[in-house]
């Protein structure tokens, strides 16, 4: 393994024209010790032939697992890229070592001066100045590998030399005679930048006094008239091989870090059977819904979300409010009053006030309520079953795991499974059920997708499709190549790189491990292509960057404008179904509970009132519901600064068919000491099972209602008393 890497620490110091594009710089040079601590992992390859330098890669990055299909396919693309990036056609007598102005070297020349250097024109359109020793001096590639006309060295196919006030190389989009290194191959006047420049740039950090140009006259000896220079040494072409090939290494590597060998840790056990695609999903343009679950991470504490305001019974659970919540607790009267059925026909119960409020921070909230657009989910929280607090107190009922516990109880709230390790999603248990009502009906099942907007999606676990991931900035992320590539807009070998990953990934794997490796590559490249091609083409009706401008979390705005790109794309799509997963984090707050709070509900609220009027915009409101979730509420008590991990929460439903204006479920008496209070800090037993909401949900997707037990495993366990039907929630079935 010697020679194979090399661990350098002296910041840019491998001579190959470092941060500035100047000249070589010693890495003994006392400019470069600012950069001391940007140590670099080097590979410097023993091998001459591309199969040998591949076997080596393989050895150091797969620990020689690196199957012969695919590397077939990476020394195919290592001698592409070695190949295109060599000067094969020495024009040096022609030239007599140097340009003169209107004279120019065409792809795949190159030339040698008096000096012993070197100016290669490669295929892929880089100018490179090789030193005396073999070693690349400078190169353009960062500026002009493979883009075409109109940059940096290249014009027209050329690289050409022209005549002018200070002008060295023709360049369309840099002030010319930047890079001095080519200097020594000029005959005739040139600018050059002070010589200090770049040495005073890295210790004074580029200050513009440091950048004032002289100007010298460039005459490159003619080499013509000159001896022959004597025949290059082993050292040197051993050296001039390893830079010819720098780039075709690069290449190499990137392809190594792609594959199977490299991701897994076991043989990947390649066959010789191509993957079969799977099949297409059939649209038959039946009617369109979208779910969104919008997920308030951390442990909202809803219950300043929804208060009880007046009109309430004896029991006067305002008053609890106000006196246990304490410091903590928000002003009724500067909640927006919403009014409330005092019948609860879902559940054969009584709310205990008529009129509640909504935080002052979601005026959304009660426009959409007074709308009959949005219906309130009181108490709800996650059970496997009926129980008491009696129940509760002496152990007699079956209890979700860890109850006040992050992990678990978001666990719980997506998957509605809380005791399994590792359970299916709410959602991808729905689109199984939807799959399987399909078999045997002759019609094929509804076109669904899935989408998660954040870094989750346990909650589309064990769907038979994909879930697509989507960047909250960015859209649908896409493979742009290199950093070089997307810098020049280098498409031909972002392209190229592109077509040989798909080839990497073609083939039925033998390791289990190297298989779910491929496929999830298989997806994201598939998806990214399709997904991006036709988002690029939404334009939304919002000023989204404004409002995301003026809120403490941008990021969920950003969130729902995706949702809104992929929503307004669903004819383009042909969807049928579609389930987004989008989160505001922030919510668990032990502390600053009051300024937190605020500054999340203004957030959520500005994010909604947005979503809703794109919605409207669009066509889609009515055929659009959203949903709020998190992992538990929080203690009606404070612990001085905020309040702590509690069960039960207050949640809401929305959307243009969503039967709104009402509270579901049964709001609960606040105190202590009441008959939902599990413990001194009012941790409020709930009252409504996550089935309770996800029932009527499922329905609406289109579950049949003998599926539902395939989808929520402790249905059975509630009776109609705790479930909501769809009738209830929606305004049309």
């Amino acid at each position: 393994m010697d020679g194979i890497t090399t661990m350098i620490f002296d910041g840019l110091s491998s001579c190959a024209g470092g941060l500035f594009g100047g000249p070589c710089t010693s890495p003994s040079n006392a400019a470069w010790s600012h950069f001391s601590s940007n140590g670099y992992l080097s590979y410097t390859p023993n091998a001459t032939s591309a199969s040998g330098i591949i076997d080596e890669l393989s050895v150091l990055l797969t620990a020689g697992r690196l199957d012969d299909q695919t590397k077939a396919i990476i020394v195919h693309e290592f001698l592409h890229a070695r190949n295109r990036s060599m000067c094969p056609n020495d024009r040096s007598m022609e030239l007599c070592g140097r340009l003169t102005p209107g004279q120019e070297l065409m792809p795949g020349d190159f030339i040698v001066n008096a000096l012993g250097e070197t100016l290669c024109f490669s295929h892929d359109g880089v100018a490179t100045l090789v030193g005396t020793d073999g070693q690349e001096v400078f190169s353009t590639a960062p500026d002009s590998r493979e883009v075409g006309e109109s940059l940096l060295y290249k014009f027209n196919g050329r690289l050409v030399v022209t005549q002018g006030s200070g002008s060295a190389w023709s360049s369309l989009s840099m002030s010319d005679g930047n890079n001095g290194s080519f200097f020594s191959f000029m005959n005739g006047e040139c600018m050059l930048q002070d010589p200090r420049f770049y040495e005073r740039a890295i210790v004074y950090r580029m200050r513009s006094t440091d950048s004032v140009p002289i100007m010298l006259t460039c005459n490159a000896e003619s080499t013509c008239g000159l001896a022959a220079l004597p025949p290059r040494s082993a050292d040197y072409m051993k050296q001039r091989a390893q830079t010819d090939a720098a780039h075709a290494v690069k290449v190499a590597q990137l392809l190594i870090l792609q594959s199977a060998a490299f991701a897994t840790t076991n043989d990947p056990a390649t066959l010789p059977q191509p993957v079969v695609p799977p099949p297409q999903r059939i649209s038959l343009n039946r009617p369109y819904r979208a779910l969104v679950i919008f997920f308030l991470k951390g442990g909202a504490d809803t219950f300043n979300m929804l208060v009880p305001r007046s009109g309430c019974d004896a029991r006067q659970i305002n008053q609890q409010y106000t006196s246990t919540r304490g410091a903590v607790a928000v002003a009724l009267e500067q909640t927006h009053e919403i009014d409330v059925p005092r019948d609860n026909h879902d559940h054969g119960s009584m709310q205990p006030c008529t009129k509640f409020g909504i935080h002052r921070n979601l005026p959304t909230l009660q426009r959409l309520y007074n709308n009959n657009q949005l219906s309130f989910l009181a108490n709800i929280g996650s059970l496997m079953g009926p129980i008491t607090k009696q129940q509760y107190i002496d152990g007699a009922g079956k209890l979700p795991p860890q109850l006040f516990a992050h992990n678990t109880q978001q666990k719980g709230a997506i998957s509605l499974d809380p005791i399994s390790a590792h359970p299916k999603g709410i959602v991808g248990r729905i689109f199984k059920a939807l799959d399987e009502q399909a078999h045997g009906s002759g019609v094929p099942p509804l076109k669904t997708a899935s989408y998660s907007i954040s870094n989750e999606n346990s909650i589309f676990r064990g769907a038979p499709i994909d879930t697509v991931s989507l960047s909250s900035s960015n859209g649908m992320l896409t493979y742009d190549g290199s950093k070089t590539a997307l810098i020049t807009g280098n498409v031909v070998e972002r392209n190229r790189t592109l077509s040989a990953l798909g080839r990497l990934i073609e083939y039925e794997a033998g390791s289990m491990f190297a298989d779910a490796h491929n496929q999830a590559m298989r997806m994201a490249l598939r998806d990214s292509e399709r997904v991006s091609k036709v988002l690029e083409r939404v334009s939304l009706t919002q000023d989204w960057a404004q409002v995301a401008g003026r809120v403490s979390n941008p990021d969920v705005v950003s969130q729902l404008e995706q949702v809104s790109n992929v929503i307004a794309s669903r004819v383009a799509f042909e969807a049928e179904r579609d389930v987004f997963y989008v989160e505001l984090t922030g919510f668990d707050t032990h502390s600053n509970l009051v300024e937190q709070t605020e500054a999340n509900f203004f957030t959520m609220d500005s994010a909604l009132e947005t979503f809703v009027n794109e919605m409207k915009a669009q066509g889609a409101w009515e055929q659009v519901t959203l949903l709020s979730l998190s992992d538990f509420g929080r203690t009606m008590t404070t612990n001085g600064r905020g309040t702590d991990h509690g069960w039960g929460a207050n949640h809401f439903i929305l959307g243009g068919n969503v039967r709104g204006g009402v509270i579901h479920g049964l709001y609960p008496e606040l105190r202590v000491d009441g008959p939902n209070s599990i413990s001194s800090t009012g941790q409020m037993l709930p009252t409504t099972p996550w089935e309770g909401i996800w029932r009527a949900l499922s329905l609406w997707l289109g579950v049949r209602e003998d599926m539902l037990g395939t989808v929520m495993p402790n249905l059975q366990r509630f009776t109609s008393s705790h479930l909501l039907n769809q009738s209830i929630v929606f305004q049309s079935i």
